[in-house]
């Protein structure tokens, strides 16, 4: 998700976000955050936790550096099977970009960058975890975050990325209007704390027009706290079906270990273990 910038003044700084998007976490979206040092391994006080037995209990970390103008880096941690990006092996260290794709058998996690506030449409973390907190009913849909009611989140979406993003919307009860645009058609998505009141695409509405929006196979999307109609009424539509119908299959692998209550299974299939070995 190669996101755009926030609305408003053209004199406000961007603000980038990154994130990981992988079936090990819970709604599918790992937010990495500068200050922090992330350990991956397969033991479970990790900060992300990889449950095989072809992962090292230490096996790699990722980190922000000043270097290069400041990003994340990953580093294999001398681990029995290596780390890979994109299909080639990490001998050290790897400066991510966005899009890139870091393989650890049999898990694959995407990295994404963005400019905008991910945490429009996400919960804050509780520190050391990778789950997120849940609101009370009476803060639903109106949690605090840095950015203002102007602010917008806009980029690239690829494969189930859009699902992903309607399912944060739900699941953190969020307001706001999603515009998508693809190759062949667009249309918009409208939601009122995390329920979809409306939906359109070309001579579509309803359910039919959420679907042909959620399968488009990749173009952009913006989504803003404004915008939209305002008298809105009627039944909301339901998506709960929807979205499990248009997630990928369960990856086995990555709900391993007693996590299967609480991982959301995302567009990030396992990779070929057949010549690992077991790790220490």
């Amino acid at each position: 998700m190669a996101f755009g910038s926030f609305g408003g003044s053209d004199k406000k700084p961007k603000r980038q976000s990154h994130c990981l998007v992988g079936a090990v976490f819970k709604f599918g979206v790992k937010q990495l955050r500068p200050q922090d040092v992330y350990s991956i391994g397969r033991d479970p006080r990790s900060r992300i936790h990889l449950p095989s037995d072809t992962v090292s209990r230490r096996h790699a970390t990722i980190r922000w550096t000043d270097e290069a103008g400041g990003g994340f880096i990953v580093e294999d941690n001398g681990s029995r099977n290596g780390v890979k990006v994109n299909n080639e092996q990490v001998k050290k260290q790897h400066f991510l970009s966005d899009e890139d794709l870091i393989s650890i058998n049999p898990f694959n996690l995407r990295y994404r960058v963005m400019v905008g506030d991910l945490d429009m449409i996400m919960l804050s973390e509780t520190a050391g975890s990778e789950e997120t907190r849940p609101l009370d009913a009476e803060s639903a849909g109106m949690a605090a975050v840095d950015a203002g009611p102007d602010a917008t989140l806009s980029g690239k979406f690829l494969g189930q990325e859009l699902v992903e993003i309607c399912q944060l919307i739900v699941q953190n009860k969020r307001t706001g209007v999603l515009e998508v645009k693809g190759q062949m058609h667009g249309g918009l998505l409208q939601f009122e704390r995390g329920k979809l009141m409306r939906a359109e695409a070309s001579r579509l509405s309803g359910k039919d027009a959420a679907r042909a929006l959620l399968t488009i196979p990749s173009g952009t999307f913006n989504f803003s706290r404004q915008g939209g109609k305002s008298d809105l009424s009627g039944e909301p539509i339901d998506l709960t079906e929807l979205l499990a119908e248009l997630a990928p299959p369960k990856d086995e692998s990555a709900v391993a270990g007693g996590r299967s209550g609480s991982t959301t299974v995302l567009d990030v299939g396992s990779s070929d273990v057949g010549n690992d070995t077991l790790a220490e």
